[in-house]
């Protein structure tokens, strides 16, 4: 998802999005190289923003990395499911929660 995002952002400043898609996988696979054959760092980010014909720079790339642009409800899922599921459960069972154990060999 988020190297289609990229790749969109790019088009925007110009690009030809054929063009960038190729970039983007040949990119992608070279990057996978370096960690798995090499045991390097992920450096995708880093080969996008030299490559000229993105028009991005490590900053714009970021910008489009946001991880809240990609976890879509998740959060209001876990507050609700921590209200409904969880909190119920710990009220109920607060008693036995607080006990504190000693142990004595």
């Amino acid at each position: 998802m988020a190297t289609e995002n990229i790749m969109m952002d790019a088009v925007k400043n110009g690009g030809n999005r054929q063009e960038l898609h190729e970039k983007i996988r040949t990119l992608s696979m070279e990057a996978g190289r370096h960690v798995k054959e090499e045991g390097r760092d992920n450096d995708l980010l880093d080969m996008i923003a030299a490559d000229e014909s993105f028009g991005m720079n490590i900053d714009d790339l970021k910008k489009t990395l946001k991880p809240e642009n990609y976890v879509g409800r998740a959060p209001r899922q876990v507050e609700v499911y921590l209200r409904d599921y969880v909190k119920p459960v710990l009220d109920a069972n607060k008693e036995v929660l607080g006990l504190k154990a000693d142990i004595n060999v």
